[in-house]
């Protein structure tokens, strides 16, 4: 049985019989995982050869996954953090609180690398593999409003669409 020495927020089957786990924490094992970490299910091994790692850069703030998503070949991450690792490379890339992994290779996906100017609570891509859907806690994406909700193209995660909506009170009380 896996260990954690913080909260499990998000899970995802992956290929191959294996299991993403996402959260806050940064200890599985008594190894050191920040935020996330590849189970084996059956047995809460740690599987080694996903080398996947996150961090925060900024100030007093702590990594967590909030949500996945597998489509395809990729996985979809989605959380509160500013920078994500692969297997491939010992280089972080910046992608704030929104990341993509190719799964063939564990490695980050470099055109995908939105920046959110808030945290993520969920993100899902279509069937189709041509949007990907983000909530949260944001008013822009790479620079452009969205206030709350997302739509993101999957070739380089900028918006695919411009949702300008008003919440319910502020529609009805001017």
């Amino acid at each position: 049985m896996p260990t954690f020495n913080g909260q499990i927020k998000a899970l995802a089957a992956l290929p191959g019989g294996k299991l993403v786990v996402g959260g806050e924490f940064t200890q599985v094992n008594g190894e050191a995982h920040n935020g996330i970490v590849v189970l084996d299910p059956a047995t809460g091994a740690i599987d080694p050869s996903y080398k996947w790692n996150l961090e925060s850069r900024n100030a007093n703030t702590d990594v967590s996954i909030r949500s996945f998503d597998v489509q395809g070949n990729y996985l979809y991450i989605g959380g509160k953090f500013t920078h994500v690792k692969g297997s491939t490379s010992d280089t972080y890339a910046y992608s704030k609180n929104a990341a993509r992994f190719t799964l063939n290779n564990k490695s980050v996906d470099w055109n995908w690398r939105p920046n959110f100017n808030g945290s993520l609570t969920g993100i899902s891509a279509n069937e189709a593999g041509t949007d990907v859907y983000a909530s949260g806690y944001f008013s822009t994406v790479n620079g452009a409003p969205a206030f709350r909700l997302a739509d993101l193209n999957t070739t380089d995660g900028k918006l695919a669409r411009d949702w300008q909506w008003k919440s319910s009170h502020e529609s009805t009380n001017p």
